[in-house]
């Protein structure tokens, strides 16, 4: 498997001015010996079968297709014919989800159960446990102020980082620091009952989970590694784990700034984007360059096939892939303060764009996304230089077009990204974010609804 990967990827990297060292096997480097982390024992990956959406090959770039779903048009998403979110209200007062540690919970995290259901990861501070990681299940598209279960404990103690994956599914693949030890450990948990066990050993010396994505019967994992060159930098590691291996993990990428990625499963393979300078693997002998694109494939089976290379020229604070109906949306920051969006088809080829989705009055460093019938929900944490801050809710047609929005003024201070998930059934969005208020850090939760 690994010379083949290896063999594949510089036959690959031919085509393309750049590196040809694409995913070239690596070795955890967490002691001096050097040896190759990739174990994984017990336990089955019970991955979902990820972001389905329809196969369809785009162009290579320029206009973006029509689309009818303006003010009174229709939306086709989902089979069937609904009116388009045109107009957005809040329908449900901003609250708090019970923690485990009332008033120290920051880095809430959504992952969908099912329609009606939504587990929030966050994690407070205990002065005698530390760090913890827990999850609060909440039934959102009914009454509100919402339905919870009491929260449960999920990692004690836990680490500094973790990445869960958005669903559905009624089980959670937790990407973490394992309790007490090092690195980053993969395993799958019912949010529900909790008491996470690592499962598979992704990379001893990783500082940092930055994604956990599931389809086709198996996990997609991101980490980084921490000060291999010369000065700042940061390696991107990139694993997969079918519930009894870990193929990797692989460099996807060095820079010296933090490694911004995501992954999102397609019908073709798994699509991986992710910030990128002139080299995919940092070297111990040479400083690492600073980041320049940012850089779509797609791997299909042990093959990386190049999709697109964005010319960036600078660092972003967030990198996104979401779902569209012949690929996915790539968001990012340009800048501090406009969110930018790119169309990718199924091979992860330019569709369209780029369209600046949004600018805000201020700098920003949080945003969330989620499917939204043809287009895109989107939540953005907005900081003026004068005046209350804003977490502003908006809905966009297929092409990227706002036609509807919200705003919640002066929320408690975002201490981390907000979070956001839209219910085609319900036709609401829920959002939740992780804020300070009146010296207390708890997770909150506020629903509008499409009009």
């Amino acid at each position: 498997m690994v010379s083949r990967w290896l063999s594949l990827a510089l036959l690959a990297g031919c085509s393309r001015t750049g590196p040809i060292e694409l995913f070239a096997p690596q070795p955890d480097v967490a002691d001096s010996s050097g040896s190759l982390n990739v174990t994984g024992s017990g336990g089955e990956a019970s991955g979902g079968p990820g972001s389905t959406g329809t196969l369809g090959v785009g162009g290579t770039g320029g206009a973006p297709p029509t689309t009818t779903a303006g003010p009174g048009g229709t939306s086709t998403a989902g089979g069937g014919s609904v009116t388009a979110c045109t107009k957005l209200v809040q329908n449900g007062a901003l609250t708090i989800v019970p923690t485990l540690q009332p008033g120290t919970s920051d880095n809430a995290r959504f992952h969908r159960l099912d329609d009606a259901r939504i587990a929030v990861f966050h994690r407070p501070f205990d002065s005698v446990m530390g760090l913890r990681l827990g999850s609060t299940t909440v039934t959102w598209t009914g009454s509100w102020p919402p339905p919870s279960a009491p929260p449960v404990a999920i990692v004690e103690p836990a680490g500094l980082s973790f990445a869960i994956d958005r669903g559905p599914d009624p089980t959670v693949a937790l990407l973490s620091p394992p309790p007490g030890g090092n690195g980053v450990s993969f395993g799958v948990v019912d949010p529900a009952v909790g008491g996470w066990s690592p499962q598979a050993s992704i990379a001893l010396s990783a500082d940092r989970a930055v994604f956990s994505r599931r389809g086709f019967g198996e996990a997609c994992v991101g980490t980084t590694i921490p000060g291999i060159s010369p000065g700042p930098s940061s390696q991107l590691r990139v694993a997969w784990y079918d519930g009894k291996d870990v193929r990797g993990p692989y460099n996807a990428g060095c820079s010296t700034a933090l490694v911004m990625a995501d992954a999102l499963a397609l019908p073709a393979g798994w699509l991986l984007a992710r910030t990128s300078s002139s080299i995919s693997t940092c070297s111990p002998f040479a400083p690492a360059p600073p980041p320049q694109n940012i850089t779509v494939d797609l791997i299909a089976g042990d093959m990386p096939l190049f999709g697109a290379e964005i010319p960036f020229g600078g660092q972003t604070s967030q990198l996104a892939l979401v779902p569209r109906g012949d690929g996915a949306w790539l968001l990012h920051w340009l800048g501090a303060s406009t969110l930018m969006g790119l169309a990718l088809d199924g091979l992860g080829h330019i569709a369209f764009g780029p369209v600046a989705l949004l600018t805000l009055k201020g700098p920003s460093f949080a945003f969330a996304a989620d499917r939204l019938d043809d287009g895109l929900g989107l939540v953005l944490y907005d900081v003026p230089p004068s005046g209350p801050t804003a977490l502003i809710v908006v809905a966009t047609n297929a092409v990227g077009a706002p036609i509807a929005s919200a705003v919640l003024v002066d929320p408690p201070k975002l201490t981390t990204a907000p979070q956001l998930a839209f219910d085609a059934v319900s036709r609401q969005l829920l959002v939740g974010f992780s804020g300070v208020l009146n010296g207390k850090q708890s997770a909150y939760l506020a629903r509008f609804a499409c009009e």
